[in-house]
């Protein structure tokens, strides 16, 4: 009976994979992406024909489209004539779902308090351990 064998691949191991620390766009978006915004509206009546057809799949008077497709159009359209909704988000709480402690009020300290409570968080923050 034949051993079974991996496939040969003609690619190196690691071929197409960053280096460890590299971002994977270091020149960021291309300065043309730019201008296709530019172009869209210019071809589009500045989006109304955008606008128009999705109009037109919301209302869907001739039957062709689907709910979904509706669906799409109604949260397209909502989503640019009133902007999207705004989702809250509590700080108070971190990823345990645990309250974080109050902060205390700071500002009646004296300086040599508050100097030295500025001296603790440098250390903490440092990472060096407690004298």
């Amino acid at each position: 009976m034949s051993e079974l064998k991996e496939p040969e691949t003609k690619r190196k191991p690691n071929s197409g994979q960053f280096k460890k620390g590299q971002s994977g766009n270091p020149k960021g978006r291309s300065p043309g992406f730019k201008g296709m915004a530019k172009y869209i509206r210019s071809q589009t009546n500045d989006g109304e024909e955008l606008a128009d057809f999705a109009l037109m799949v919301f209302r869907n008077a001739d039957k062709t489209y689907t709910h979904v497709h509706q669906w799409d159009a109604l949260k397209w359209l909502a989503d640019r004539g009133f902007g999207k909704p705004v989702q809250a988000i509590d700080l108070n709480t971190v990823d345990n779902g645990k309250s974080l402690p109050d902060i205390p009020d700071v500002s009646d300290l004296d300086p040599k308090k508050l100097a030295e409570l500025d001296a603790l968080v440098g250390t903490i923050l440092a990472g060096k351990p407690e004298a």
